[in-house]
């Protein structure tokens, strides 16, 4: 079923094996794997801040004990970004990532446990709020919209312009 000119599915294009046709290519699906118009840290900025403490960790003294997850998150993001070339379809951010963010949310958490790190509060309270922002919206629109040029190839943008100029579209769903 899958079998038809310009699949991906293809028999010549097997699963597994690199994806991209150069270095170039491979740096902007990364960039926008993971930061870009369909970035997971887009998306959900907060997971920003659990890599970042997940970083420091390890770097720490008895921070060995946190080197197989950061292994295994680094590892997945190395092994997508380099073994695919789509953003997983058209659903609401890079889903290949999804197994990622239980990890990432749980170190974002020590903002609030360690002591060091009390100081970033009022930054994880900006991001909590964008990352809320951009779940709603992606509750709501759970498919990405086309892309076009400029803003318009940001799917968060397009979605959240489309709920503005919708607001009617929205009360339905909460009443309905």
């Amino acid at each position: 079923h899958y079998q038809y000119e310009g699949s991906l599915f293809l028999k010549e294009v097997p699963s597994g094996v690199y994806n991209h046709d150069s270095l170039k290519s491979l740096l902007i699906y990364s960039f926008h794997s993971l930061l870009g118009k369909r970035g997971l840290f887009s998306y959900t900025p907060i997971l920003m801040i659990g890599l970042l403490l997940l970083f420091i960790f390890c770097k720490e003294k008895e921070g060995k004990k946190y080197l197989p997850v950061l292994i295994s998150v680094l590892g997945i993001f190395l092994y997508y970004l380099i073994f695919t070339s789509n953003y997983g379809g058209s659903s609401y951010g890079m889903r290949w990532f999804i197994p990622t963010v239980p990890f990432l949310f749980f170190f974002s958490c020590f903002v609030f446990i360690d002591e060091r790190f009390f100081k970033y509060k009022q930054l994880f309270y900006v991001l909590v709020f964008y990352s809320f922002i951009i779940a709603l919206i992606g509750a709501f629109l759970p498919w990405q919209t086309p892309a076009g040029e400029g803003l318009r190839s940001i799917p968060v943008y397009v979605n959240l312009k489309f709920m503005w100029n919708n607001p009617s579209f929205y009360f339905f769903h909460f009443i309905g």
